[in-house]
């Protein structure tokens, strides 16, 4: 969440003062209690105090832009094939990621009019997470993948244009949360919408990419506050590093293969995290849960290296 001074002054205040009057929280700051009264509803609708009393949600607040849908995927084997269903999207992985660890969890995205919307919904929430943003599309059907050997063949959803309005209309739910991670086919969504703004009216902004080489990079993503990075040859994980390091003047940086090792950086400076062969893990199937991972490492408080490790532990342990 992202709080103004004001309401920053108001917050410490009450949480030594939970009972306090707001007629002494007027005379206190020497504004009008109807000021007062506009704050603290501000403050309950960002989520910072909850009921009477002013009791102070401790919770971090994290808020997800990405897709939901359904993945049909299809091995053909020599006298059979085998079908497999699963519902997926980088929205769902990284609640799952995040899910059960006491964080205020918001997904923005977009379903159909269908049955399958129905069921795409309940699997976020069933991941503790707050549905009231993932907009109905009026006309369209929920989203479908096929994979073939791994292979996507056909694809059936929604358009960027529609993800965008979805988005702009929630507009203050993404901007008032303290980490706003977002699909990497939102990156240019984002930087024409938010990554232009002042920083201090910015929550930390997260993203994830795959790329093959460090020529392919985006330039927009030193504008980011945390970016996880999968490559898939090890020779460029220094090369994509040190591009990155130099671009971004603040913020984290992770860049790996997932198998042989994770060089992470701050304000400059390169350490790197060896991979041991059972914390190996595939890209693009895991690479929602590296970011996921980091973004609850930091959030707790734990120090870059402690949440890189805490993140390996959680893509590994999905693939």
């Amino acid at each position: 969440m992202r709080l103004t001074l004001r309401e920053k002054e108001i917050l410490d205040f009450v949480t030594k003062h939970p009972m306090i009057a707001q007629d002494d929280l007027a005379r206190h700051f020497g504004i009008t209690r109807s000021s007062v009264a506009v704050h603290i509803s501000n403050l309950m609708k960002k989520g910072a105090i909850m009921g009477k009393g002013y009791v102070v949600n401790e919770q971090v607040s994290i808020v997800i832009i990405g897709r939901i849908f359904l993945q049909i995927n299809i091995a053909q084997r020599q006298d059979t094939s085998e079908i497999d269903l699963q519902y997926t999207g980088f929205a769902l992985e990284s609640c799952k990621a995040l899910s059960g660890l006491g964080l205020n969890l918001k997904v923005i995205s977009v379903v159909g009019n269908d049955d399958l919307a129905l069921t795409l919904i309940d699997e976020i929430q069933k991941r503790e997470t707050d549905i009231t943003n993932i907009a109905r599309h009026p006309e369209k059907r929920s989203g479908r993948l096929v994979k073939i050997d791994g292979t996507r063949a056909y694809e059936e959803g929604f358009s960027l244009e529609d993800y965008e309005k979805a988005i702009s209309q929630k507009e203050w739910v993404a901007m008032n949360c303290q980490w706003l991670i977002i699909e990497p086919v939102f990156h240019r969504y984002a930087l024409n919408k938010w990554l232009e703004k002042e920083q201090e009216t910015l929550p930390s902004i997260c993203t994830c990419a795959l790329v093959k080489r460090a020529e392919q990079l985006p330039d927009f993503l030193q504008r980011f506050s945390l970016v996880v990075l999968g490559v898939e040859e090890n020779n460029q994980i220094e090369v994509c590093a040190n591009q990155l390091a130099e671009a971004m003047n603040q913020g984290y940086i992770l860049v790996t293969d997932g198998k042989t090792r994770i060089l992470y950086i701050n304000d400059g400076s390169i350490a790197e995290f060896p991979l041991l062969p059972s914390q190996q893990f595939n890209l693009e199937r895991s690479l929602p849960y590296l970011l996921g991972g980091v973004v609850y490492g930091l959030s707790s408080r734990y120090n870059l290296r402690q949440a890189v490790r805490m993140a390996v532990g959680t893509a590994s342990s999905h693939g």
